[in-house]
């Protein structure tokens, strides 16, 4: 069953576009088996940090699960986790089954 993985990052105000921008190029995990693609989206509305939410939709949660259990994945993490003095608050990690999924209707001419 297919799988949208949402990692929603909290950063420091006025910091979140520059986190986002980390996201600009395309990473490993987007040659990884069973990724089908990323959005990275920017909220700057909330008062006191910013929002950056990345989401990745996925064949199969074991797919998921290969990629982010990955050595490339693994010192991807822990990179970013020992930077000094990092903008980033904290982030929540949330994984949904799709269960239906609609896209444009094709009319033929």
């Amino acid at each position: 069953m297919p799988v949208k993985l949402e990692n929603l990052i909290r950063t420091k105000k006025g910091f979140g576009g520059d986190v986002a921008k980390r996201f600009a190029e395309p990473k490993t995990v987007s040659s990884s088996k069973g990724f089908i693609r990323m959005e990275v989206l920017l909220n700057e509305k909330h008062k006191e940090y910013d929002e950056v939410k990345i989401v990745t939709n996925w064949d199969t949660k074991a797919d998921f699960n290969a990629w982010f259990t990955s050595e490339a994945a693994t010192n991807t993490h822990k990179r970013v986790a020992k930077e000094e003095d990092s903008p980033m608050i904290g982030n929540e990690v949330h994984i949904y089954e799709i269960q239906y999924e609609h896209l444009p209707v094709v009319i033929a001419e």
